[in-house]
């Protein structure tokens, strides 16, 4: 199945209110670049497209970065699926794949639409993009520069290993090269002209 326009429009316009207030690289540009992975990614994996897009659209609603009341963001988020005419089913099925997407919840992945969308999410994480929304994410939560780049080491040059599906492993080679490639040259220019004028 594929989402109806009706329905995408309106979700649209539920998380452009949701998260227009956002400066930690969480926003709704994000959120559409984690639809447009997830198209491309269930397309190549024959993967729902109604479910994974659906989840997609709204995986950041009730992120604990993002809101201090999880259960009331998961309420807004189901009670606007029933208004949309959404199945009981659908939202539970939304919610697990949801459940899953989080980078310390990927050991709950089972099913292949939990599996596009959080390749998804992780692509947005790493490559350009993901320089740019760690750096953002970082000044937003009064992050230090050192602090943003242990992040790197930590958590985004790792996502590459840690993908499911052959469409994203593709995408992330390419991402994590530049990456890299961009942490050699920052090492280059935080270093030129190290000796005596360093503290």
């Amino acid at each position: 199945m594929v989402l109806s326009p009706e329905a995408r429009n309106r979700i649209k316009v539920y998380v452009s209110k949701w998260h227009s207030h956002d400066n930690t690289g969480h926003d709704t540009s994000h959120v559409q670049r984690v639809v447009a992975n997830t198209r491309v990614i269930a397309e190549s994996e024959g993967a729902d497209l109604e479910k994974s897009e659906l989840a997609a659209w709204l995986h950041d609603i009730d992120d604990p970065k993002l809101t201090a009341d999880q259960a009331e963001a998961r309420k807004s988020r189901n009670n606007m699926l029933r208004r949309l005419g959404f199945s009981e089913e659908r939202i539970t099925d939304t919610e697990k794949i949801i459940a899953s997407v989080s980078f310390s919840n990927g050991e709950n992945v089972v099913s292949l639409e939990q599996k596009v969308v959080q390749d998804a999410d992780r692509l947005d994480a790493i490559g350009a993009i993901g320089i740019a929304r760690a750096f953002s994410y970082g000044a937003a939560n009064g992050q230090s520069m050192d602090e943003t780049l242990r992040h790197f080491e930590e958590k985004l040059l790792r996502v590459k290993a840690l993908l499911w599906t052959d469409a994203a492993k593709k995408e992330a080679v390419k991402r994590h090269q530049f990456m890299k490639a961009y942490l050699m040259r920052l090492d280059e220019e935080m270093n030129f002209g190290e000796g005596e004028f360093r503290l």
